[in-house]
């Protein structure tokens, strides 16, 4: 208990109240955490720092309340002082990284009682590399001639993508992802365009906060 109280984080626009979490399934585990998919109202979203940093129109599509899912990271139980500071720092970066499209971003925490908990937006689809895995089958690639990788170029449906961003967008560093995986889970060209663009979309943001992931790849790309 007094290792606990010497880590407890002081309570802020971040802070939820560990009642209002609905624990669902396990999804994960870390070296000092589990995660699992939680349920949320939108009341209570509504109230957090998040809900001030995310577009207010999204949060319109929703009312009071409906519920929502978000993924959860639960400190285990007999923590340790070290896995306590580290899980700590990785709530206090998260609260200085701010709001982008393409990360992961921070929706809140509980860490004024037990169990301390991270609650970041949660991904549906699982990480890029098992999502691309799952559809390698289903790959649309055109047939060109002579060499493929010379002659692979922008469709013109993502080049209205581009060229349809406004300044306001293109200023936040924010891309618009309008061209979602085929209903039938065909992957073309345009969707592995679209992919890397939000990725590197996604680590410019990060740079420019002076932050470097260390560790890009498929693996820890996770898929919404």
């Amino acid at each position: 208990m007094e290792e606990y109280l010497e880590f407890q984080m002081k309570s802020d626009g971040w802070e939820i109240y560990s009642k209002s979490i609905t624990l669902d399934k396990k999804i994960g585990e870390g070296a000092y955490g589990t995660v699992y998919v939680c349920k949320i109202s939108a009341n209570i979203l509504a109230k957090t720092k998040y809900a001030c940093q995310k577009s207010r129109a999204s949060l319109l599509d929703h009312n009071e309340d409906d519920i929502i899912n978000v993924a959860v990271k639960l400190l285990k139980d007999g923590a340790n002082t070290s896995e306590m500071k580290d899980f700590r720092e990785e709530i206090n970066l998260m609260k200085g990284i701010g709001f982008h499209k393409n990360i992961v971003n921070m929706i809140g925490c509980s860490t004024t009682n037990k169990p301390l908990c991270l609650v970041v937006e949660f991904m549906e689809n699982g990480d890029l590399l098992q999502f691309l895995r799952n559809r390698r089958n289903k790959l649309c690639i055109p047939k060109v001639d002579g060499d493929s990788a010379g002659n692979f170029i922008y469709t013109t449906k993502y080049k209205d993508s581009l060229e349809t961003t406004t300044s306001e967008t293109s200023n936040r560093g924010i891309m618009p992802n309008d061209i979602p995986v085929d209903d039938n889970g065909i992957i073309t060209p345009d969707d592995l365009l679209s992919f890397a663009w939000q990725v590197a979309s996604g680590m410019e943001y990060l740079s420019s906060i002076n932050l470097v992931h260390r560790d890009l790849a498929a693996r820890n790309i996770l898929v919404g």
